[in-house]
């Protein structure tokens, strides 16, 4: 049996994704393991160990991965030739929208990725947010996006799109909290794909009943700054049931203000 694991560690958290083969590469005796890891007191970012290992050695390899046990995963290592992983839900059991919808998607994928040989697509295990279905996540940089069609896809691979254009697709950045994600949703779409890859870290400054004061540090090759934002509960919208989900009421919040300093005027 083959099969892939992804795991990352965004802050404190554990999360693996289980990830059929590519029977044209992949042996059926051996298991290949993607794990991802990152230090959660700094700047969100992903770094990467590949391994290859025998089925026997999966679960010692995967703790030893965790702990940092070189001696065990060391000569299992693969030479890191890829700068990029997207992976498709088309867990059909889990979710069947995923499982129909997203199997399009993984196709729309594999035909882009044909003469780039630094990036990989994968079917992968249910990665949560059914109502968001089809649903992907692009690695290293940690960015999950949703309600996926086949039009949209290549202005997200290819990023020579204008953000506004694809904005409502993007579902945020793992690794920071879930307010300072909607701030960071909104400068995507304000600042563009540059914004996209920077560094980035985030704080809940204070938290009320209906607004909530976040900011985010970044940097970038030529650029330290912070942007603080005001978030507001401004009610909750009805989400109409669909071929993917059924219908349901969520939270609403908008992005009030932005007031951005540099990283010197912050004293961060």
């Amino acid at each position: 049996m083959t099969g892939v694991q992804t795991c990352a560690l965004p802050i404190s958290k554990f999360k693996y994704l289980c990830v059929k083969p590519d029977e044209s590469k992949d042996s059926s005796n051996q298991i290949r393991v993607l794990y991802y890891y990152g230090n959660p007191h700094e700047y969100v970012e992903y770094l990467k160990l590949e391994v290859l290992v025998p089925l026997s050695m999966l679960t010692k390899t995967v703790k030893a991965l965790i702990d940092g046990d070189k001696v065990i995963y060391n000569s299992y290592i693969v030479p890191n030739k890829v700068n990029r992983d997207i992976f498709v839900c088309t867990h059909n059991s889990r979710d069947q929208c995923c499982g129909i919808f997203g199997i399009h998607i993984f196709k729309k994928f594999k035909e882009l990725i044909l003469s780039d040989d630094k990036v990989r697509i994968w079917q992968s295990s249910h990665m949560g947010g059914h109502r968001f279905g089809p649903t992907m996540l692009d690695m290293p940089s940690g960015k999950f996006w949703g309600y996926l069609n086949t039009d949209v896809i290549e202005s997200i691979f290819t990023q020579n799109q204008d953000p506004k254009s694809i904005i409502k697709h993007f579902r945020g950045s793992m690794g920071l909290d879930r307010y300072s994600q909607i701030l960071d949703k909104k400068l995507f779409e304000e600042l563009g794909w540059e914004w996209y890859y920077c560094k980035k870290k985030s704080e809940i400054i204070e938290k009320r009943e209906s607004k909530i004061w976040v900011k985010i540090i970044f940097k970038t090759s030529n650029n330290l700054g912070v942007y603080f934002g005001e978030i507001r509960k401004i009610g909750t919208v009805e989400l109409p049931e669909t071929q993917c989900a059924k219908g349901t009421s969520i939270k609403k919040f908008e992005v009030t203000d932005v007031v951005y300093q540099s990283f010197f005027d912050t004293g961060s």
